[in-house]
């Protein structure tokens, strides 16, 4: 019987073999690919992990652990939404890289990474997890670099933090191992909770450790520093929320909610001082979004002290609003071969709905009225005020740093055509970024739509606690 954690580690590297040898047919390298990340989201979907099913004649059980060498892979029913989540993503960056070139490398290597963060999720013990987020940035390097000579900074600074973490857990995980051997000496645990909990700090990257974070969205094609942030994210959340199920004292003892907060203010003071001086698309984007992180850090810290509604609320919208202003990135960058003030001015009436997502993604990513960040933002504003309204002068005026930014470019593709040779937007791209402004106002109006995706992955985290 196939075993469901093989099924869905092989089926998107075969798609990735597929995506490579086709690659000068992107659109049957890219249908094919989408057919079958697709058809594997609906399977995890559809069937239950303990109900067997014959798949080509074969048959398969979702549920079934594979085990060797002490490694153990199993698909559960609390993985489903952080899968169809990692599915769904791949899908959108792949159709939009078949009409903007992310790189020659990009489907195959998104396609991997998919494999991998469907590994890392599958894996136990758990401590072998952040490895697999290692693997990640090596695959990421060649679709960071995607060819290009220069600066390396991007492609090679996301290594550091996964590399530096993985010996953390591994030494954790040896701490542990030794306490059944003398189980009234408190030193193993304690000692395994502070480097779970160093660990997951150097996994979270929160500021002074942002460097990585900003340097990989400033130099990476838009929509791979955004497929490689939000994947990376989604795993990081599922393990932030499966080690302190785990182990509860990181939260108590470590006390890693304070960790998160102040690291969440400092990125969000950070991020909109930064941005308050920038003359350039990408290094605004690559700010705003280490401020919306900020939100995030804030809100996780907070949620393990209650609930994790609100975080799972914030990286919902938080998605929907990288993904928007990294196809707009890629769109300018294209057609204006430039993100910079000084080169794109003018270009609000050839590059409409490129406009359209920067500022719907950019203003969104602090809460702007209707966008999709203005629920999750208005929620958090309400629980800091409840908590210490001090924070607030923190977070209200990062905010307008972000805004004065994005209201200055607004006012450089407002002005004088400085290149009158930028042709409009291509007809498939520049519908997949209307779709996405369209997205963002109606969760900005109808936020509760989010509702069904959160509750169910509420209920998937809930099924982490006493494993």
């Amino acid at each position: 019987m196939i075993s469901g954690a093989i099924l869905l580690a092989v089926v998107p590297v075969v798609a990735a073999a597929l995506a490579y040898a086709l690659r000068r047919f992107a659109t049957l390298a890219v249908g094919i690919a989408v057919a079958l990340i697709l058809g594997l989201g609906l399977l995890i979907w559809i069937v239950p992990p303990n109900l067997p099913i014959s798949l080509a004649g074969r048959p398969v059980l979702l549920g079934q652990e594979v085990a060797w060498g002490g490694i153990a892979l199993r698909f559960t029913e609390a993985l489903r939404p952080f899968l169809s989540f990692l599915y769904l993503i791949t899908i959108i960056a792949l159709i939009f890289a078949w009409r903007i070139s992310q790189g020659r490398t990009f489907f195959a290597a998104s396609l991997l990474v998919t494999s991998l963060t469907g590994l890392i999720m599958m894996v136990r013990p758990l401590a072998l997890a952040p490895l697999g987020l290692a693997f990640i940035a090596c695959v990421g390097v060649f679709i960071v670099q995607s060819g290009r000579a220069g600066s390396t900074r991007g492609a090679f600074r996301q290594l550091w933090l996964p590399l530096a973490a993985f010996p953390l857990f591994l030494t954790a995980d040896w701490f542990l191992q030794q306490i059944p051997f003398n189980p009234d000496d408190p030193l193993p645990l304690s000692m395994a909770i502070a480097l779970f909990g160093w660990g997951l700090t150097l996994l979270l990257a929160p500021t002074p450790l942002h460097g990585p974070r900003v340097a990989l969205a400033n130099e990476a094609p838009p929509l791979v520093a955004a497929f490689l942030q939000l994947t990376s994210e989604a795993v990081i959340l599922y393990l932030v929320r499966a080690f302190t199920s785990d182990y509860v004292a990181i939260i108590n003892d470590f006390n890693l909610a304070r960790v998160l907060i102040y690291g969440g203010l400092a990125s969000m003071a950070w991020g909109g001082l930064a941005a308050l001086g920038q003359r350039d698309f990408a290094r605004l984007w690559s700010y705003a979004g280490l401020y919306n992180y900020g939100n995030l850090l804030l809100a996780m810290g907070l949620g393990l002290l209650s609930s994790w509604t609100l975080v799972l609320l914030l990286f919902g919208a938080r998605t929907i609003l990288i993904l928007l202003g990294a196809m707009s990135l890629a769109l300018l960058r294209q057609q204006a071969a430039s993100t910079e003030f000084d080169r794109i001015s003018g270009l609000a009436n050839r590059l409409p709905w490129t406009v359209g997502g920067l500022l719907a993604g950019g203003m969104g990513l602090i809460g702007f009225p209707l966008t999709a960040g203005f629920a999750s933002q208005w929620t958090l504003l309400q629980q800091v005020g409840v908590r210490d309204a001090r924070w607030l002068l923190v977070m209200i005026p990062a905010a307008l740093g972000v805004a004065i930014g994005f209201l200055r470019g607004l006012a450089a593709l407002g002005g004088s055509t400085a290149n009158p040779q930028v042709r409009r937007e291509p007809l498939v791209a520049g519908w997949l970024v209307a779709v996405g402004v369209l997205v963002s106002a109606v969760l900005g109006l109808a936020p509760q739509l989010l509702t069904g995706p959160v509750t169910a992955a509420l209920a998937a985290l809930a099924s982490l606690i006493g494993r």
